[in-house]
């Protein structure tokens, strides 16, 4: 099965939500500026997570202390850059990372270049941004760019939702998606529990076509 993360999460109730209707992973932003940010006060209830859910923390070129003091205080399993952070800096910590890749601003042979900065990378997240910015627009960029037979798993994001992720599934063949904005109420940061499970139904539709 494709594999799901939901970023963006900031309540404990919504983080049980998406693990009970079949998400793998909850993404959590430490980043000042998003209207999903979050901080370890917040989180205090992370820990009580089943200990086989997949906690990712969110980082915009942040400083390596901001990225210890979460690390000292939470239990997160891996880091997202999302920014512009250098090889070296991502490779310095612990937990496996994702890096982002700014596709809007990218075409395939960037893209490629993009991954080959980063070779230790254990994922790379495929978004609609631009390096220094925050996801979770809701728009998407063209899915022509994703490179084929990258022999790394990609992430899928930027603009999914329910009616359209089935289409990336069978376009691009990733190995997850992710989702923000596509599975929230009318408030940034508070998720839908139909709008979820809409979208976990949808991966599994176009998983088994």
């Amino acid at each position: 099965m494709t594999k799901i993360k939901v970023c963006g999460i900031t309540q404990e109730n919504n983080a049980r939500m998406a693990i009970d209707l079949g998400v793998h992973a909850l993404g959590f932003v430490f980043y000042a500026k998003s209207k999903r940010a979050v901080s370890p006060e917040m989180l205090k209830w992370i820990k009580r997570l089943p200990s086989l859910t997949q906690t990712v923390a969110l980082f915009v070129n942040p400083s390596k202390k901001l990225v210890d003091e979460i690390l000292s205080a939470l239990p997160i399993n891996v880091i997202q850059f999302h920014g512009n952070e250098s090889v070296d800096f991502c490779e310095q910590f612990t937990p496996r990372y994702i890096k982002a890749i700014p596709m809007q601003k990218l075409d395939l042979t960037g893209a490629k270049q993009y991954m080959k900065h980063h070779p230790n990378a254990s994922a790379f997240l495929l978004d609609n941004y631009g390096v220094g910015e925050i996801g979770g627009s809701g728009t998407h960029f063209d899915w022509n760019q994703v490179p084929k037979n990258t022999g790394v798993p990609l992430i899928m994001a930027g603009g999914l939702n329910a009616s359209n992720v089935g289409v990336v599934i069978n376009q691009c063949q990733p190995y997850g998606v992710d989702v923000s904005s596509g599975v929230e109420t009318n408030q940034p940061g508070i998720k839908s529990s139909e709008k979820i499970a809409a979208f976990v139904e949808a991966v599994k539709i176009a998983d088994n076509n």
